[in-house]
């Protein structure tokens, strides 16, 4: 059982008030919703709903539950969209120290093309022939 799932049906069935609701919402079939909720609710050891043909009641288990599974899915959520933004686009600023006879000759080319790819990447380049302690001058 994917936990994340089940918890993310549970909200949905609560939310939507029904089984067929919630299947709707999710795209998926009120067999493979009331499956999902009763894996949940054996992995927990306790019923979270109570069931009629007409309608649907929290427990008290249900009641306590509900809420921090909304938290938890909200905090999901929002980590993955935070981290969905830090792959869609390399962002910061790329420090590169490099010899004046490679930088004259490689440089502007590699440079254009890294900056169309990365535009929101600022380079900061500087040329001399010595050896660059890298930690040292903040490389």
């Amino acid at each position: 059982m994917d936990r994340i799932e089940a918890m993310r049906t549970f909200v949905t069935v609560v939310n939507e008030g029904s089984f067929t609701r919630a299947a709707d919402r999710l795209d998926t079939s009120p067999q493979l919703v009331s499956k999902y909720v009763s894996q949940l609710e054996t992995h927990l050891g306790v019923r979270l709903l109570n069931r009629t043909t007409r309608r649907l009641h929290l427990t008290e288990a249900g009641r306590q539950y509900y809420p921090r599974a909304q938290q938890v899915l909200s905090d999901i959520d929002d980590l993955e969209n935070q981290l969905g933004d830090l792959q869609t686009e390399a962002q910061g600023l790329l420090r590169i120290s490099a010899p004046v006879s490679f930088a004259i000759r490689h440089m502007p080319a590699l440079l254009t093309e890294f900056q169309r790819m990365h535009p929101a990447v600022g380079i900061d380049l500087q040329l001399n022939d010595r050896k660059v302690d890298i930690v040292e001058e903040g490389f």
